[in-house]
């Protein structure tokens, strides 16, 4: 009944236990138990529901990502939504001085140093924030990697940080490729 129109996946870095689902179809997270019933290969248990008849309005969920804190991490339309390991909303982030405010997170990433990397469509960048939602830096537009051609996104949609490079992996849907910043 939750699981519809689900967007993306995503467990606790050091516990796969639990697995946290967006599901843009009924504006909600669900976590499941990482067990399949091997008699059906069905996916583990529906454990909870976040944003479905509850106070946290989410609005079609896209990216989620967990901290090693057990914070979570919900992309929205025009924000991005953390979550205590109790589920609990703590704030959103909405702002950043550069280009200004989100207007299309898609994807969130957790990086080595718990902090929050979100690919933000509509402004074409990436922005990276503190593990506390405070902007650092955005990258991959034009005026702030000056002027490079290779570092300028144009539509970023998934986003993976390498864990041992740092590396951070962009679908960069309208120039055809996967860049790397």
């Amino acid at each position: 009944k939750h699981m519809r129109a689900p967007v993306e996946i995503a467990s606790h870095p050091q516990n796969t236990d639990q697995i946290f689902v967006t599901n843009g179809g009924t504006d909600c997270v669900t976590i499941h138990s990482n067990y399949r019933n091997a008699s059906n290969n069905k996916f583990g248990t529906l454990l909870k529901v976040i944003g479905y008849n509850d106070d946290l309005n989410l609005g079609f969920p896209s990216g989620i990502a967990v901290n090693s804190r057990g914070f979570v991490f919900v992309a929205c339309p025009n924000e991005v939504n953390i979550l205590n390991r109790r589920y609990k909303f703590v704030k959103k982030i909405q702002f950043a001085p550069s280009p200004g405010p989100m207007k299309e997170p898609i994807s969130v990433c957790i990086d080595n140093q718990d902090n929050i990397i979100v690919s933000d469509s509509i402004n074409n960048n990436v922005k990276i924030f503190n593990s506390e939602g405070e902007w650092i830096t955005s990258l991959g537009r034009k005026d702030e990697d000056e002027g490079r051609e290779e570092s300028c996104l144009s539509c970023p949609l998934g986003i993976f940080v390498d864990s041992k490079t740092g590396d951070i992996y962009v679908v960069d849907q309208f120039n055809s490729r996967v860049a790397v910043l």
